[in-house]
């Protein structure tokens, strides 16, 4: 073996930065994500619910919770939907939290009144014609019949992909609702993987006392999860192998 060691050290010194170098690329391929996920935190810090036009609002999706972190938000929300969702063994995916207040707004009526002296007043938000709550107010004697009627409200968020990466969430609702928080909490939209296996690559450099020689080295391995091999070649024609394990 040290025979071979010493008749082919070049040729190991040249195979390990051949992999060293094969492994740089790998690595820095696999920091791509990292730094996406860096880039999300940081836009994601400084964003804030934007108005585009009346009723419509737009703010960044954040897609870089946890499947526990959505479980927190949905306890808080609602206990009994928590236990449901734990019950069924469901993943949550999306939580979109929508906060609006309709704008405050000042009508003028007629008051109907008929022979009996019963006076009617009917009142539409924000107008009759795109009327969302009617109310309508008999008044006889002292006393004050009311009643109220609601059209539909139709709210949507729409969510897009950015040429960034990021994700925006639109919400769109009618002109007269102003929106104080449009929240969108998620998975990771864009698979972003952990991996466990990685290639590793270092340089060493020393100096032998003894015989006043100096030496440069590489080093090239593998990390498997807590676990890391490492095989180091020098020009003093000395190969090593080492193992690692972190605690």
């Amino acid at each position: 073996m040290e025979n071979f060691i010493l008749k082919y050290y070049k040729l190991i010194i040249v195979a390990l930065i051949f992999i060293g170098a094969f492994s740089f690329i790998l690595i820095q391929n696999a920091g791509l994500k990292s730094d996406l996920v860096d880039y999300k935190k940081t836009i994601l810090q400084k964003d804030s619910l934007e108005k585009i036009r009346e009723g419509e609002y737009t703010k960044l999706v954040n897609d870089l919770k946890s499947s526990n972190d959505l479980k927190k938000y949905i306890k808080k929300i609602s206990d009994s939907t928590y236990q449901d969702i734990k019950r069924n063994k469901e993943k949550p995916l999306i939580i979109t939290k929508v906060t609006t207040v309709p704008k405050t707004i000042q009508t003028i009526d007629t008051v109907y009144i008929d022979t009996l002296g019963v006076r009617t007043i009917t009142s539409y938000y924000p107008n009759k014609d795109s009327m969302y709550i009617k109310h309508t107010s008999i008044i006889k004697d002292k006393e004050s019949k009311n009643t109220w009627e609601f059209s539909p409200l139709k709210l949507n968020v729409i969510v897009t992909q950015q040429k960034d990466g990021m994700y925006r969430a639109i919400f769109v609702g009618p002109s007269w609702i102003e929106a104080q928080e449009v929240t969108v909490n998620s998975l990771p939209l864009s698979p972003i993987t952990e991996r466990k296996f990685k290639f590793l690559l270092g340089a060493s450099g020393g100096y032998d006392f003894n015989y006043r020689n100096v030496s440069a080295g590489i080093y090239t391995g593998f990390r498997y999860k807590n676990q890391i091999v490492l095989v180091n070649g020098n020009t003093n024609k000395v190969v090593s192998l080492g193992y690692i394990k972190e605690f």
